[in-house]
């Protein structure tokens, strides 16, 4: 506490207690002391709070704002609802994160004076927005595009691409379409099925999102059938108990070859002459003549 010339007191934040000691002119000029006790109780004035506080919200964030009150600030600090504090705020605005979505919240903003006295506070209650429902952006297919020949069939898989980053595969949940089904269909499952020569074209839609996959289809190619069958040797002259191991060759439609000694059926004319076994292995059993045959995709060749 102060005092100034005139009388004037001033006095601090604090209480104060103590003598104040006047000093009096008298009119015939003498003077006099007169010693006053004085007691201040201590003056803090209210701190004021901030004005304006609003909020904007997402999902998992919610951010103040605010308009701070024109004196000299320490900061701000803002109580949640649970009794945690934030106290570096330096601002006009804070933004909370990791917030649960449609939730409620509750906020106090406290104002903190030049000696750190707080304002009564401003409660702000806020609430995050709900998850909004993803909603699908866009298509894709795989393959995408088919060459099948006739007869033949191809798997196909839709996946989609939703607002909030996700993808799942809708392949059963697309429209299909061909426009010649005579050339090639499409199942309910994206299963694609080549019935003719030519081209087509498979449209699959979802809402407002379309695909389309060329298909090409190729004839079948002709079965490839044995068209005839050698064996060496084709006379066999044996001792009574030798043995011969014949070879079976196939010849085939699309001009090739192959050694079929193994998968082909055998039989014999005469057992008491020779026999053959699985392997198409002679055995000479006893004297004359006989016939072994050997048989493979229904074309017989037979070895004496």
């Amino acid at each position: 506490m102060s005092i100034a010339d005139n009388g004037t007191i001033t006095y601090s934040r604090t209480a104060v207690n103590g003598d104040i000691t006047v000093l009096i002119n008298k009119a015939d000029g003498s003077q006099a002391v007169k010693t006053i006790n004085v007691t201040v109780v201590a003056f803090i004035p209210a701190v004021p709070d901030v004005s304006h506080a609003t909020y904007s919200a997402t999902p998992a964030s919610i951010t103040l704002n605010w308009t701070n009150p024109l004196i000299q600030m320490n900061g701000i600090k803002i109580m949640d609802g649970n009794g945690a504090v934030t106290t570096s705020v330096t601002t006009d605005t804070y933004t909370f994160t990791g917030l649960a979505p449609d939730t409620a919240y509750r906020y106090k903003i406290i104002v903190l004076d030049a000696w750190n006295t707080e304002s009564a506070g401003v409660t702000v209650e806020a609430s995050t927005l709900a998850e909004p429902i993803p909603v699908i952006t866009g298509l894709s297919v795989t393959p995408g595009a088919a060459s099948l020949e006739v007869g033949g069939t191809m798997a196909t898989v839709v996946t989609a691409t939703y607002s909030n980053q996700t993808t799942a595969d809708v392949t059963r949940l697309i429209t299909w379409n061909s426009d010649h089904p005579d050339i090639a269909t499409v199942s309910e499952s994206g299963a694609i099925t080549a019935h003719s020569a030519g081209s087509a074209t498979i449209t699959g839609s979802l809402g407002r999102y379309t695909f389309t996959i060329p298909v090409t289809v190729s004839p079948a190619p002709a079965p490839v059938t044995v068209t005839s069958l050698s064996a060496n040797p084709v006379n066999v002259s044996l001792k009574r108990g030798v043995t011969q191991q014949l070879a079976i060759t196939a010849a085939y439609s699309d001009n090739t070859t192959a050694d079929v000694t193994a998968s082909a059926n055998y039989g014999t004319s005469d057992e008491n002459v020779a026999a053959v076994s699985a392997a198409g292995v002679i055995t000479a059993l006893g004297y004359g003549n006989a016939e072994i045959t050997a048989s493979f995709g229904g074309s017989p060749k037979r070895s004496r």
